[in-house]
């Protein structure tokens, strides 16, 4: 840049090319520096806004590990609630099965159930014991329990039951059974 000035000056040769050779200069100088500060200002404002934005997700990330660890804490209750509902839910099953079956027991009443399509029946215990067996002993089926009917009673039986699946109706009937003791 010195030998350019001097090439310059040489060239320009005279007093007023020598002031607005050194006024560019300056105006360069000045201008660069300009430059230079406001550039500065844009990294303090950047630098400082991105502290902030840190500290601001800093903060988010803090939050968002309370409310993890209270939704953590909250799931634990419902899990542990859900667990004693259940055992409750069990406990009274437990319990209302057997006040049915000691209230069958006295009436000498029994109940079932009955899964058309497998033909399988489910006996309360009274159930088997009306029917001379021990409770739970023998597996009953739709076929079992209509040999166990008195034969006079089989036929209105089955067509009491066949009306019943044809129309979707509930039944009730009075029948006689043979025992098997």
């Amino acid at each position: 840049m010195v030998l350019a000035s001097a090439g310059l000056m040489l060239f320009l040769g005279s007093t007023l090319a020598r002031k607005l050779f050194v006024a560019v200069a300056v105006g360069l100088y000045l201008l660069v520096g300009l430059i230079i500060v406001h550039i500065g200002t844009l990294l303090r404002v950047a630098r400082d806004e991105a502290r902030q934005y840190s500290a601001q997700m800093e903060n988010q990330a803090l939050e968002l590990e309370l409310q993890t660890a209270e939704l953590e804490q909250q799931t634990q209750e419902a899990q542990t609630l859900s667990e004693e509902l259940e055992q409750a839910h069990e406990e009274l099953k437990l319990s209302v099965q057997r006040q049915l079956s000691e209230a069958q027991s006295i009436a000498r009443l029994g109940s079932w159930d009955w899964d058309v399509p497998t033909g399988k029946l489910t006996w309360s215990d009274e159930m088997y014991r009306l029917y001379g067996f021990e409770p739970a002993s023998v597996d009953v089926d739709y076929d079992r329990y209509k040999s166990m009917l008195h034969p006079d009673d089989q036929e209105i039986a089955t067509g009491v039951v066949q009306h019943s699946l044809e129309t979707g109706e509930p039944f009730s009937y009075d029948h006689r059974i043979v025992r098997t003791d």
